[in-house]
C-alpha cells in the first residue's frame, strides 16, 4: 500500500456526501492499492471477499474520488485518487 502526503483546499467544504467503493475479485494473486487522497481518517481492515470494499465521505461532486482497477502482468492495480489532490512540495523530501 502507498499513502501520498497530504494536499491544500481553500473555500468552502459544502455538504457531505457518501459513496461506497466496491473493486470484486477476480483471478489475480496479487493486489497493489494506491490512495491518493487529502488529510483525514483512514480505516483499513480484512474481511470482505472483495478486493476493496467500503464507504468514502467527501464533500462536493468536484471532490468525488475516482476509483480504478486494471491489470498488469498478473497484477490487479486498484487506485484511489482524490482529483482535487493537489501535491504542494517545499524543499527536500523524503517518504520512508
Amino acid at each position: 500500500m502507498v499513502l501520498t502526503d497530504c494536499n491544500i483546499s481553500i473555500g468552502k467544504s459544502g455538504e457531505v456526501e457518501k459513496s461506497e467503493i466496491i473493486v470484486d475479485q477476480d483471478e489475480v494473486e496479487q493486489l497493489d492499492v494506491t490512495l491518493h487522497l487529502g488529510a483525514g481518517m483512514l480505516m483499513v481492515e480484512s474481511g470482505t471477499n472483495k478486493w476493496v470494499e467500503g464507504n468514502i465521505l467527501y464533500s462536493s461532486n468536484k471532490n468525488k474520488p475516482q476509483i480504478s482497477y486494471q491489470l498488469d502482468n498478473g497484477t490487479g492495480q486498484v487506485g484511489i485518487k482524490d482529483p482535487k489532490n493537489v501535491d504542494l512540495n517545499i524543499g527536500d523530501q523524503v517518504n520512508e
